[in-house]
């Protein structure tokens, strides 16, 4: 009895016999990433966006993608801290050593922050002493010593439902 093969099965089994061709490839595509002083990179990430396969590159640099399909391919080597590199490359042979790569250090640029203190106020007005004294005490007396606290100026409460509440100093 003759094999057929209808639309039906071949729309179902398509994925796996993609799947079975791209792994039955043997082709393998590896390198060496180092920055501008010829020290090795490592973790550098080398991604192939189209097949969404990639590799880190170990501790001497050294970075290895296998089972691959014979063709163009475009390579990104990124790694934060240096310029990214992007290279098209043609695999035709079972392993393509693609030499070493150089990343140039790139700058991360931060916008300016400026962190000053009031200039209204006066370094007096910045005591830390939190007093009860006498009968103040005693008027304020709550369940808790976070709640007694609550009220007093540089202090809030962290709660957490029914937990007990923690007195939390503010600045």
């Amino acid at each position: 009895m003759p094999f057929k093969l209808s639309l039906h099965m071949l729309k179902k089994y398509l994925p796996f016999i993609f799947i079975t061709v791209l792994l039955s490839e043997k082709n393998s595509v590896t390198g060496i990433i180092l920055d501008e002083n010829n020290n090795f990179i490592e973790g550098a990430d080398v991604f192939i966006k189209d097949l969404n396969l990639g590799s880190n590159s170990d501790s001497n640099g050294k970075f290895l993608i296998n089972y691959l399909p014979v063709g163009k391919l475009n390579l990104t080597i990124s790694m934060i801290g240096y310029e990214k590199v992007e290279k098209s490359i043609d695999l035709n042979q079972k392993i393509l050593n693609l030499g070493k790569f150089y990343l140039k250090r790139d700058t991360i640029f931060i916008e300016e922050v400026i962190v000053d203190s009031h200039k209204k106020l006066q370094p007096i007005s910045f005591g830390s002493n939190i007093d009860f004294i006498g009968d103040e005490y005693h008027k304020n007396l709550k369940t808790t010593l976070a709640q007694l606290l609550e009220n007093k100026v540089g202090l809030s409460i962290q709660s957490m439902g029914q937990a007990v509440g923690q007195p939390v100093l503010r600045g």
